[in-house]
């Protein structure tokens, strides 16, 4: 065979083999799912998996356990990068702790997605009804593993207000959420979890629920 048809056949080879890559570059990213596409991500998530900020924020609740703050969950500043604030969600200033996310009835704020594995079992945060007839609203915290090939949001806790260890300012410190790993694959190593809170409606109530300091507890630096 000649070194010119050697030529055009190596080069049909790679011609195909290029457009072979293409078309699964284009069904791949065709078979991702709207939800899984909705999902935010900030240089905070990626530090939750190569850098996480260790933390200690419940000692004086008798709570020893290592914590590590989720992306942007301290609400600080007037934005809150990677949090999707749905249905009439925002950021309020609070005499106590400086700002918080606020949820009248029927709003929702999305989590940007952060990084866990099976020994980060649950999350806490700081929580409290404001406004008239706060025993009408409640908060239902869900959970989504969109590295899944079909994910879907599942119901992990719903409460009300008067729940957890009382701090100052009204806020109460909530009881355990658990997260669910396990839903997000049982192989051992890390996933990425987004957290999707709604504040649920009883009956009809002026209230609205406040959320602030969103943490992840990793069992595995106990």
């Amino acid at each position: 065979m000649s070194s010119i048809s050697a030529t055009r056949i190596a080069t049909r080879m790679f011609a195909g083999a290029l457009t072979l890559m293409v078309v699964a570059a284009g069904s791949a990213q065709a078979n991702v799912s709207p939800l899984q596409s909705s999902i935010q991500y900030t240089s905070a998530s990626s530090s939750t998996c190569d850098a996480p900020a260790w933390a200690w924020p419940y000692l004086s609740l008798g709570d020893l356990r290592t914590y590590v703050l989720a992306p942007n969950g301290s609400f600080t500043g007037s934005v809150a990068p990677g949090w999707q604030l749905q249905g009439g969600a925002r950021l309020a200033p609070d005499s106590v702790r400086g700002v918080g996310l606020a949820l009248p009835a029927g709003a929702s704020a999305i989590s940007p997605g952060m990084c866990v594995d099976l020994d980060y079992p649950h999350l806490r945060f700081a929580q409290k009804v404001v406004g008239k007839d706060p025993a009408g609203l409640e908060i239902k915290a869900e959970v989504v593993y969109p590295q899944l090939s079909d994910p879907v949001w599942t119901d992990v806790k719903q409460f009300d207000g008067y729940q957890g260890d009382a701090v100052a300012g009204g806020w109460r410190i909530t009881p355990d959420v658990d997260l669910k790993p396990e839903f997000g694959g049982e192989v051992a190593g890390s996933r990425y979890v987004a957290i999707r809170f709604t504040a649920v409606e009883k009956y009809a109530t002026a209230a609205e629920f406040r959320i602030d300091d969103v943490f992840v507890d990793p069992m595995m630096r106990r």
